[in-house]
């Protein structure tokens, strides 16, 4: 779950390299239209990064309408976008949106299809991991599991050449906690990692670089089946269909514990997509929001022709949801109907999505028969990238990474693929 939304954009330039001398006209001396004809040929990455030094320059990227431009611009207005933008996208949501698509596009573009992959234990024999998610920039996997433990793997290392898979844990990978019971979850938010365990318990971590340092731990009612963060909010889904909502400035302990129904009593909460003040909750028969700020549950809806949800992934008003079928649905998060429904273009054979990621640019599944795909959210979609190993039909999880790698664990393996 590693990629919650980005709250600030890394340039990849400084302010300190765009001195005035470079620049003997002055961008207000130029027509708006040649000015904006300009901007299409720089990243949008380096364009914050300018409008710093450049005050004409900040003002026309301080206007919505020119990241709305700049968005459309990626694919054709007849295919793209599914779901249109609201009144309440911001600035800086355009602006992040425009920077990860630029960064995917390039990783994706035609003649880089090709991607680097290598396989290594994450997990001791006999024991499977459970989840995974990247940090640092793609540089660090970390993962847990059956084994108890929360471990970070840095991936320099194991993208090297020389590395292979006889080295063990101290070559690689170092411990940042051992749970007492299953690690079942792991979230990333800035520089925070968190881990979720059937132990009762969600750890929290400080990450610098491959190394961690705790926070805090928050005490849950019930073993951990998933959670997800937003900010200083932490919703976490138990055993026994319970919900609980934590803020970490009010306490460790949760300011909201809810049960579902007992008419839930088997619909158990498999996964869970915490998007501003609301949490997006997948239950075996139905998808449910709650309002993190009146702490409690505003809407509920059954899935369509008696289909259970397993995985959810979300971003602005997209919301994807993988089923124990093998559908793939695309729901619009202010109306909860389905828009649109790409199962057959996965085309997982029946067997349960395990794995789920999306932003603008791409939606990425993986299912229990041994196959990931990702493909392209337009109306006439096209596949990006696959993957089938028939030898493999133990599929967990996937991850996505800031840098575009790739990252599914296969019982006590973990793959990874990176853009040549």
């Amino acid at each position: 779950m590693e990629d919650a939304p980005v709250d600030s954009v890394e340039a990849s330039m400084h302010p300190e390299d765009y001195s005035m001398e470079h620049f003997p006209l002055g961008s207000s001396d130029l027509p708006f239209d040649i000015l904006l004809r300009i901007t299409t040929y720089i990243p949008a990455e380096d364009l914050l990064t300018l409008s710093q030094v450049n005050r004409y320059l900040n003002e026309l990227l301080s206007d919505g309408s020119f990241w709305h431009l700049r968005a459309s611009s990626y694919y054709p207005k007849d295919l793209f976008p599914l779901i249109d933008d609201d009144e309440r996208t911001t600035l800086q949501t355009l602006q992040i949106r425009c920077v990860k698509n630029e960064r995917f596009r390039h990783a994706f573009r035609e003649e880089a299809v090709h991607m680097q992959s290598k396989w290594f234990p994450v997990a001791e024999r006999g024991h499977r991991c459970n989840a995974l998610t990247f940090m640092d920039n793609g540089n660090v996997l970390v993962t847990g599991g059956n084994d108890h433990r929360v471990t970070l793997w840095n991936l320099r290392d194991i993208k090297d050449d020389s590395y292979s898979p006889e080295l063990g844990l101290g070559d690689v990978g170092t411990v940042a906690h051992r749970h007492g019971d299953w690690v079942t979850s792991l979230c990333v938010w800035k520089n925070s990692l968190s881990s979720g365990s059937m132990d009762r318990s969600i750890r929290l971590y400080d990450v610098q670089g491959a190394q961690t340092l705790p926070i805090t731990s928050l005490g849950t009612g019930r073993g951990v089946l998933c959670h997800d963060r937003d900010g200083p909010n932490t919703v976490v889904a138990g055993m026994h269909n319970s919900v609980e909502l934590f803020d970490a400035r009010v306490s460790t302990f949760p300011v909201m514990y809810k049960f579902l129904s007992q008419a839930d009593s088997f619909s158990l909460v498999w996964d869970i997509a915490l998007v501003g003040h609301e949490a997006i909750i997948i239950t075996s028969d139905s998808i449910r929001v709650m309002d993190t700020r009146m702490q409690r549950f505003v809407f509920s809806k059954e899935f369509p022709d008696g289909e259970q949800g397993y995985r959810i992934s979300a971003d602005g008003r997209n919301c994807w949801v993988g089923t124990n079928s093998g559908s793939v649905f695309l729901y619009d998060t202010q109306s909860f109907e389905i828009v649109s429904d790409f199962s057959e273009v996965f085309g997982f054979t029946q067997c349960r999505v395990v794995g789920l990621h999306c932003d603008e640019s791409h939606v990425l599944a993986c299912s229990a028969d041994g196959s990931a795909k990702m493909m392209e959210p337009t109306k006439d979609p096209k596949v990006l990238w696959e993957w089938k190993n028939e030898s493999e039909l133990d599929l967990r999880t996937l991850a996505f990474g800031s840098d575009c790698s790739i990252a599914i664990s296969s019982a006590d393996r973990a793959h990874i693929w990176w853009p040549a």
